[in-house]
């Protein structure tokens, strides 16, 4: 019997949606955080010999690294080390530790959704755009800048409305999302550009945004429909007055997708689209470690049945 290891905090839901499906195949399900190292978890590996890779001690018992034929892999918290350690020594244990329990876990041979390396590879929104293109999809007009002028330039030649996005949530002591907002002229004469890259995108005029799930074959689409102005340009910002249906891709769209995915060598990929009324579909992200639970929750649409599958079965 194979062993499907799904990393990731113990209070993540979404995780253990996929956990309760695995359970009804004939696979071994174990599950740990990564923070749960070194504290609570033991490995002894040998990646240098042609034998066995070696195993891992948690407290759900001893996982033979060989056996596993499938790992979920979503958002491990940071190594928890002991409070008395001099914060020098801390950053020192944990720098080691991602080289070396990391970069066995990584050396494992299996199904991944998705590897930590495709993840990195993959979040850099420049080439996610380039990506999109390069397949097909409708890509909004984009500049990338530092450049004041450049960016001013940008939106006369857009000559409607412009939106600002950041390129990933601030790492700040008080972790306030920056949520896509629309830019005024004035702002783009702000002499702050230059101190930073920033994306500047024109706003698509969209009847409503579209979620799309890709897990390995299966593809799952949902239409997010904002009642609020907040809610209309950035739907995470204001949850309560959002509406969900089950959507029908066009024709072409899917195929697309996997493309995409295939680029970068993920499995799976959370992709977020504008719609506008002409049905067109324009490629705003794709998430390669993002949320789908609540979807499911909202739609019904068997996702977790779809990424139990994937991970269990030849």
């Amino acid at each position: 019997m194979g062993t499907v290891l799904i990393l990731s905090g113990a209070d993540d839901e979404t995780a253990a949606m996929v956990a309760e499906r695995l359970r009804t195949y004939p696979v071994r399900v174990v599950s740990f955080d990564i923070a749960d190292f070194p504290l609570n978890v033991e490995f002894a590996a040998f990646p240098g010999s042609s034998g066995s890779l070696g195993a891992v001690h948690t407290a759900d018992g001893t996982v033979d690294l060989d056996d596993i034929v499938g790992v979920l892999y979503r958002r491990p918290a940071q190594f928890r080390l002991p409070d008395a350690m001099l914060e020098q020594h801390r950053i020192f244990a944990r720098v080691e530790a991602r080289h070396g329990f990391g970069g066995v876990l990584t050396s494992i041979k299996a199904k991944w959704i998705n590897h930590p390396s495709a993840i990195g590879d993959s979040n850099f929104k420049p080439r996610q755009l380039r990506a999109a293109a390069a397949v097909g999809m409708n890509v909004p007009r984009t500049i990338i800048t530092n450049s004041p002028e450049s960016a001013r330039k940008f939106a006369d030649d857009i000559a409607g409305p412009v939106i600002y996005k950041v390129f990933e949530p601030p790492i700040l002591p008080d972790q306030k999302v920056i949520f896509t907002s629309v830019v005024e002229p004035g702002d783009l004469d702000d002499p702050a550009i230059r101190l930073s890259a920033h994306l500047f995108q024109e706003q698509v005029p969209k009847e409503f945004d579209a979620r799309v799930t890709v897990i390995g074959g299966a593809c799952f689409a949902v239409a997010i429909r904002g009642d609020s102005p907040a809610a209309r340009i950035d739907f995470r910002s204001d949850y309560s007055s959002v509406r969900y249906s089950v959507l029908a891709l066009p024709p072409d769209l899917p195929g697309q997708l996997r493309a995409y995915l295939d680029t970068f060598g993920l499995a799976f990929g959370a992709f977020d689209f504008a719609v506008t009324a002409d049905d067109s579909y324009h490629f705003l992200e794709c998430n390669p470690n993002g949320q789908w639970g609540w979807l499911q929750d909202e739609t019904g649409l068997p996702m977790a049945e779809a990424f139990a599958e994937f991970l269990a079965e030849d």
